[in-house]
């Protein structure tokens, strides 16, 4: 959904008209008045005008500037909506589904076991979109009393656990410590371990840490697909996601690489990409010791 608000094209053509062009001809009348002095009040006179002209042109481009920062914000909001609304509509169909067939008691036993584990896993995969949204709220935070030293290595083992055995974690010994927020650093990880998951093409995922450039480097490789080279960008913006996943109808929000990338600009760190079509992609997110 793009939301594009019809007074955002005309605010130009207003400005342009209303005041653009009177400033311009006062600023000519302004030079006239200059270039023709008569007498020393002429020359007071057209620099007023100038003057006058000057912040014309400054208020008008402030204004505009602070419009359609308003515009973008506007839109941006109902974006998220749209999106969230379209992500959260699929789990809790499936979910009024499965309890009114058991709640008129249509199943079999062997159906209501299938069918409390597929509530089990949407349960899971709703509460993953909250801790996204949430930690898509968080992520920013940085620095003051929520900063800690922190021990990587236990946090990177408690957000790399998977039921599912596919992630083997590798941690070099005697890491320095970093100075972030454990939760903020847990979230991080936990959304690359489950990107790697559900875009690796059913592979195994490695997590391995270790000491690189004066601070602590986390990679989390896969043996999918990969990244395309036209979304290697995209996909680190906030509820962006790359064409292949997209027409795949894989669920998501766009949102886990976004909180990763803002989480490492709010301490000082970095996300990097290396990736091949066809031979997996390995998100390395960087962090300075301290």
């Amino acid at each position: 959904m793009s939301v594009r608000p019809v007074v955002s094209r005309a605010i130009p053509w207003l400005v342009f008209g209303a005041v653009l062009m009177p400033a311009a001809a006062t600023a000519i009348v302004g030079i006239l008045i200059l270039a023709l002095w008569e007498a020393p009040s002429d020359i007071v006179l057209g620099v007023l005008t100038l003057v006058f002209a000057a912040f014309a042109v400054t208020g008008s481009i402030v204004a505009v500037s602070l419009l359609f920062r308003q515009t973008r914000l506007a839109r941006a909001q109902a974006e998220f909506v749209a999106h969230v609304s379209h992500e959260l509509r699929t789990p809790l169909a499936s979910i009024r589904m499965y309890v009114d067939t058991l709640r008129m008691g249509r199943a079999s036993a062997d159906e209501a076991a299938e069918f409390l584990a597929a509530l089990d896993a949407e349960t899971a995969r709703l509460a993953g979109m909250v801790e996204q949204l949430l930690g898509a709220r968080d992520a920013t935070a940085a620095g003051g009393e929520a900063a800690v030293p922190t021990d990587v290595a236990g946090v990177v083992l408690a957000a790399a656990v998977d039921p599912s055995g596919r992630v083997s974690t590798s941690i070099e010994p005697g890491l320095p410590p970093v100075r972030v927020r454990p939760e903020g650093l847990k979230g991080a990880v936990a959304n690359l371990v489950r990107n790697a998951l559900a875009y690796g093409d059913g592979s195994p995922v490695r997590v391995s840490v270790r000491g690189a450039d004066g601070g602590v480097a986390i990679e989390v490789r896969d043996g999918g697909p990969g990244v395309a080279a036209a979304d290697r960008q995209r996909i680190f913006r906030r509820f962006e996601r790359g064409a292949s996943t997209t027409d795949s109808g894989t669920p998501g929000l766009g949102l886990g690489l976004s909180i990763v990338k803002s989480f490492a600009d709010a301490h000082g760190g970095r996300i990097t990409l290396e990736s091949e079509p066809g031979k997996g992609a390995a998100f390395t997110l960087w962090l300075p010791a301290r």
